[in-house]
């Protein structure tokens, strides 16, 4: 895949998801004003609507004039694109951290296992910092502020040290 490919590909996927995000927000939305959102053409939008068949619908209100197409989420959906949003939001900011260090951690009997990003400034000995932040950040740490913990518990650890500014922790 070329870059320009891959470049349409990255902006579909962020409307895409700010398309949900939009429709999260606000219940439901009219057409022309998704379109005015996403600041795309009418034939796009109703491509990422195709794309989306499985998560979202079309309906009207009762005495409303047939041409105003209204969009939600599928009410048996709404979790599954919560989840998938929180999880573009933290892609996007791990993608958005400078020089990211990161660590997987697992438990000796595997039960519980800890992922950690973290972002080092590049005048910094990176080596010297990755194996400093290794040896302090252990999964006891993790379980010492999250002790209710069960195994069947899936959990994403973001963290940043000294970020630069507009970076949020």
């Amino acid at each position: 895949m070329g870059k320009l490919e891959h470049y349409k590909k990255r902006i579909e996927r962020e409307n895409l998801n700010k398309l949900l995000s939009l429709l999260k927000q606000y219940e439901n939305m009219q057409f022309r004003e998704l379109k005015k959102e996403l600041g795309v053409s009418s034939p796009t939008l109703s491509a990422y609507f195709r794309k989306l068949r499985n998560q979202i619908e079309c309906f009207r209100f009762e005495g409303e004039d047939r041409r105003i197409k209204r969009y939600r989420i599928r009410p048996e959906n709404k979790k599954e694109v919560e989840t998938q949003l929180a999880k573009y939001e933290a892609i996007n900011f791990i993608e958005r951290m400078s020089n990211p260090i990161y660590i997987y951690d697992k438990s000796e009997d595997e039960s519980r296992a800890m992922a950690l990003f973290s972002s080092v400034p590049p005048r910094e000995n990176r080596e010297a910092w990755e194996k400093e932040v290794k040896k302090q950040t252990r999964l006891g740490l993790l379980l010492k502020f999250f002790p209710r913990l069960k195994k069947e518990c899936d959990m994403a650890l973001v963290i940043t040290v000294r970020g630069r500014k507009g970076v949020k922790p």
